[in-house]
C-alpha cells in the first residue's frame, strides 16, 4: 500500500513538473490575418508546438484587435498578453537602442544594412533581454519611401501634401517639420481611413508594408529616395519566456530565428 501511494505521489510530481513549464503565449500584432507575416508566424508557432509536444503554444491576435502597438505593450505589462509582433522602435522603453536601425537616411543600400546587422543584431537582442523583453527575431521590413496620391518631384511639392507621421513619433514629426512639412499624426489603424477620406495623402512606408496594410490602394506614386530602414520584431515578455524550461526556450528561439 505504501509503495502504491509513493508511486502515485511520484507520478503526480512528474506531471506537475511537466505542466509547470507549459505555456500558451498570447501574441498580438497589427499585421492583417492572411498576410505574409502572419502566415510565417503561424507556421513557426505550429512548428514550436510540434517540437515541444504541445508544451508551448501560440495564440495569435492579428489585425489590431488588441489595439495599437502602445495598447498591446500596456496589456503585456499587466499580463493580459505575453507577446507582440511590432516595429522594433516601439520597444524604446525596454532598450534605448531599439531605434538604432530606423535613424532617417542612415542607410543607402541593403549591402550596408546587411553588414551593420551582422555586427549588431545579437547585441540588440541581448539588450532587449536585459530590459525584460525576449526578442525571438528581427524581421526585415525594407526601406521606407514616400508614397503619395499626387506626384512629388521637388521638395516644394512635398510641402503641399498631407503627410502622415505615426502618433507620438517625435523623430518623424521633427524630420517632417525640418523640410517644411506640417505632419498629421495618426495611429496606424487610422491611416487607411485617413487615406480614404483625404485626411492624409502621403505616407512613409516600405512597399511591402503598404501592401500588407492595404495603403497601396490609395496612393499612386513613390519617391525613389530611401528615407529609413524598417524592421520588426517578434517579442515575448521576459517574465513569461523565462517560465519555460531551458530546452523549450532553445526550441522557440531556434524556430523563430530561422523563420
Amino acid at each position: 500500500m505504501r509503495q502504491t501511494v509513493f508511486a502515485l505521489f511520484a507520478a503526480l510530481m512528474l506531471l506537475a513538473g511537466h505542466s509547470s513549464h507549459a505555456a500558451t503565449f498570447k501574441v498580438a500584432t497589427l499585421s492583417p490575418d492572411g498576410s505574409f507575416w502572419m502566415k510565417t508566424m503561424r507556421e513557426a508557432g505550429k512548428e514550436v508546438e510540434a517540437a515541444t509536444d504541445s508544451r508551448v503554444k501560440f495564440k495569435w491576435y492579428p489585425g489590431g484587435v488588441m489595439g495599437d502597438d502602445k495598447a498591446v505593450l500596456r496589456k503585456m505589462r499587466v499580463g493580459q498578453l505575453q507577446g507582440a509582433a511590432l516595429p522594433m522602435g516601439e520597444l524604446l522603453s525596454f532598450y534605448p537602442d531599439s531605434q538604432a536601425y530606423g535613424i532617417p537616411f542612415l542607410f543607402n543600400s541593403y549591402e550596408e544594412v546587411d553588414y551593420v546587422r551582422s555586427q549588431l543584431d545579437d547585441s540588440l537582442i541581448t539588450g532587449f533581454a536585459e530590459g525584460g523583453m525576449e526578442v525571438l527575431g528581427i524581421a526585415e521590413g525594407g526601406f521606407g519611401y514616400f508614397l503619395t496620391a499626387e506626384p512629388v518631384r521637388v521638395p516644394a511639392d512635398l510641402q503641399q501634401q498631407k503627410v502622415w507621421v505615426p502618433q507620438n513619433d517625435v523623430v518623424s514629426a521633427r524630420l517632417a517639420q525640418s523640410i517644411g512639412v506640417t505632419p498629421i499624426p495618426l495611429t496606424l489603424p487610422d491611416v487607411l481611413p485617413g487615406l480614404q477620406t483625404g485626411l492624409v495623402n502621403t505616407v512613409a512606408v516600405s512597399p511591402m508594408g503598404a501592401i500588407v496594410l492595404q495603403w497601396h490602394t490609395r496612393v499612386a506614386h513613390i519617391t525613389d529616395i530611401p528615407l529609413m530602414y524598417f524592421c520588426g520584431v517578434i517579442s515575448l515578455t521576459g517574465k513569461s519566456f523565462n517560465k519555460l524550461s531551458a530546452d523549450d526556450q532553445a526550441v522557440v528561439k531556434a524556430v523563430f530565428g530561422k523563420h
